[in-house]
């Protein structure tokens, strides 16, 4: 492969991770979101009901947090989680059918 391929390619790669690193993309108040969630120990997050053994991932409060900032804006109709496998996207859905039921009561 010629150098100016792979520079084109490098520049390309960086550029794909400068639009990622979009801190709108990128909710970062871990504190804040397992606030929100009724998560009292931020170093070990749990949503009430888990398991004993489970805990969410680091970016997971701060996921959940995100959509269900999606779920209530009026520019948007719904979404996907698209995440590996084995990275709980099953934990997210069930904290935010579990927060939107709260929102519904009244009572978060």
């Amino acid at each position: 492969m010629s150098y100016s391929i792979l520079h084109k390619r490098m520049l390309q790669s960086c550029a794909k991770e400068k639009w990622l690193d979009n801190e709108i993309l990128q909710p970062d108040n871990h504190e804040q979101a397992c606030e929100r969630w009724g998560i009292l120990g931020p170093a070990s997050p749990r949503l009430p009901g888990m398991v004993r053994r489970a805990v969410l991932k680091f970016w997971q409060p701060c996921a959940n947090r995100r959509i269900m900032e999606i779920m209530l804006s009026k520019q948007t109709r719904g979404g996907m989680i698209a995440d590996s496998m084995g990275l709980g996207k099953t934990w997210e859905a069930i904290g935010v059918i579990g927060a939107s039921a709260l929102d519904r009561a009244g009572t978060k």
